[in-house]
């Protein structure tokens, strides 16, 4: 899986190094250098943005591009237009990419092959409380209203990208309406089908069934018999629950006739407790 990471500039020279840095510390085992590229678009940097940008030409692969029009949507159609990767990550010049972001969306989309795309929660830097209430609470309506503002580090698979024509040329608010006719792409699929299943990896692990909260229906606990802890169940019910997910049940697997007395017992556990909890 190759990746594309598209950065609009405009005059980021105090953020373009830590921003590409972030990139190329996203580059381990799972996700190597040679399956990324970043394409810079400029709008007219009159600064050194694109000297600092060049300054990592020989750490990772790289284009930059020049833009006529200063516009966002306008850059990242055109980064876009040349990428190569399989998946396109659109990130702003003032902002980094999470630890293991590519790792991530390289195991979701490897177990969710049907996903479209998505975004990462934002955390401001700092300690200035009047902004980081502001991102909790972005963070809060893109999962309430299930959308995304281009600060989230948008991510979304290139075949998806041309089926909704990339970012509409808008004054404002681009990233909000690219984030919904992604959705609208996931809805058409209901069309045509009656019941669309995503089986997603362990809420604890990894964020993939959070991130699916925003448009699914009803979630499916899996629970495995022997095997599951109970003070991760607890843990994954509460994070569940934390993001309004809509926890229609569970399915206990892996029950044998020898474990079946246990395994009854230990259903009957995590039955009440979650009963419990949502009497409260």
């Amino acid at each position: 899986m190759r990746f594309s990471i598209i950065i609009p500039t405009l005059n980021e020279s105090k953020n373009i190094t830590s921003c590409i840095k972030s990139v190329i510390e996203n580059t381990k085992l799972e996700v190597s250098k040679k399956d990324i590229e970043i394409i810079i678009v400029d709008g007219g940097s009159r600064d050194d943005t694109l000297v600092k940008a060049v300054r990592f030409d020989n750490k990772i692969k790289m284009k930059i591009i020049r833009s006529e029009i200063a516009s966002t949507p306008c850059q990242l159609n055109k980064g876009a237009a040349i990428a190569a990767g399989d998946i396109l990550v659109f990130l702003h010049a003032d902002c980094r990419l999470p630890i293991n972001a590519l790792e991530k969306i390289k195991n979701t989309f490897s177990r969710l092959p049907d996903l479209a795309g998505g975004a990462f929660t934002m955390k401001v830097e700092g300690a200035r409380f009047l902004y980081n209430i502001l991102s909790i609470g972005g963070n809060i309506y893109c999962r309430a209203t299930k959308t995304f503002f281009g600060d989230r580090a948008i991510f979304i698979r290139r075949g998806i990208l041309n089926k909704i024509s990339g970012y509409r040329d808008l004054p404002v608010m681009s990233d909000v309406d690219f984030s919904k006719r992604m959705k609208e792409f996931i809805k058409n699929l209901e069309i045509g089908w009656d019941i669309i299943l995503f089986d997603a990896p362990p809420a604890i692990a990894v964020t993939d069934a959070t991130l699916l909260v925003a448009n699914i229906d009803k979630i499916i606990i899996v629970v495995k018999s022997g095997q599951t802890d109970k003070f991760a169940l607890d843990r994954t019910l509460q994070m569940l629950e934390g993001v309004n997910a809509p926890v229609a049940g569970a399915i206990m697997n892996a029950v044998s006739p020898k474990t079946s007395y246990e395994s009854y017992y230990y259903y009957h556990e995590y039955y009440h407790y979650y009963g419990k909890d949502k009497k409260r």
